[in-house]
């Protein structure tokens, strides 16, 4: 568990890097990209979600 904070943390080090390079620093720089962030996590986690219940009900009908 803590290996997988750790290696998150690393990750969103390197996209904040990464980032600053091509985007603009205002007040509200962050909000857009915050936006599209929660919104791929969303995304993401709605399809594992469904995903894992389609398995789970294929096992229980077997």
């Amino acid at each position: 568990m803590n290996l997988s904070f750790a290696l998150s943390a690393g990750i969103d080090a390197l996209a904040g890097v990464l980032a600053t390079r091509v985007t603009f620093t205002s007040y509200d720089a962050g909000v857009l990209m915050a936006l599209k962030g929660f919104s791929a996590t969303m995304l993401g986690g709605v399809g594992f979600s469904v995903r894992r219940a389609r398995r789970r009900a294929r096992h229980r009908s077997h």
